[in-house]
Order: C-alpha cells, then structure tokens, then sequence
C-alpha cells in the first residue's frame, strides 16, 4: 500500500499492535487501538473513517476491499521504518507529544501551571518549562529528556 505521506491520516490498530499504536500517538497520529473482541467495530470504523487498518493478521490482510497494513516485524523500530518507508508516517516528530499516549485524545497547553502543581512531582513542577493536559483521561505531559530520546532514534532511521 503506498499513499502520498498525509499528516492526517488515521489508523486502527488491532491488538497484536499495542506498542505501535502507542508510539504513533506518541508522533502524533490517530490511532485507535482495538482489543480482540473488537474487531467487528474496527472493520467497520475504518471503513466509515477512512483509516488504514494495521494489523499481524495474515487472514485478515487478505480482504482487499479494506485499506490495511500487514505489520510483518515484531521490533517496534522496524514497524516505524516501514510505515515510513509507505510514506504513510512522517518522523520528523512536528506533532511529536500532540496525543495522550493513553487513550488517543488531543492534549491541550495548560495555560495555569497551579493547575498541575500537585499531579506531577516537585522537580518535575520547578524545572519544567510548560505542560500539557489530556482533556480525555487527565493525563499530565511535560517535555523531558524522553523527547530528545526519541528525536535521535527516528534520525537514526
């Protein structure tokens, strides 16, 4: 499956795909993630949705009336390279931290660093710059060392 790279592309991810789905929120990206008895609701969401379907699923793969990805390496690295190399990610990381991580929701600037005094610790209060919020979930984020972490490991692809 190649498609022109587009930012705004969405995915489901079946089961077999946690780590994926949650490194692509990481970068940005939509992704629903789908437990097993799920499957039917994501068939038909990523019909209705326009996403791309990723999946280990050899059976599943073979309904070609479906967009979808059939994931064959199990590192989480060569995953992100192959999406790249379908030019269906970008891994630039501009919309890096964009997601909760967690439950795929848009995370919002908090504007009142009070706001998140007494839900992240006390160094992590006082040595970092702004924060951000998952409106979903309530999941505080903050820019630390795992960013640039992450920054050099998709340079090294």
């Amino acid at each position: 499956m190649t498609k022109k790279l587009n930012s705004e592309i969405k995915f489901s991810v079946d089961f077999m795909l946690g780590r994926l789905a949650r490194r692509l929120r990481i970068l940005g990206y939509d992704a629903r993630y789908f437990t097993p008895s799920d499957r039917a609701s994501m068939l038909l969401e990523s019909l209705r949705e326009d996403r791309v379907i990723l999946t280990r699923d050899h059976n599943l793969s073979a309904k070609k009336s479906l967009r979808l990805v059939l994931i064959e390496s199990q590192d989480i690295s060569q995953q992100i390279r192959s999406l790249a190399g379908l030019k269906l990610i970008n891994t630039s990381g501009g919309k890096i931290f964009t997601r909760c991580s967690a439950c795929n929701t848009l995370t919002l600037a908090v504007s009142d660093r009070e706001e998140v005094k007494d839900k992240v610790p006390q160094y992590v209060f006082n040595t970092a710059p702004a924060f951000s919020k998952c409106p979903g979930c309530g999941k505080i984020y903050w820019e630390g060392t795992h960013k640039q972490l992450l920054l050099e490991e998709l340079k090294s692809r």
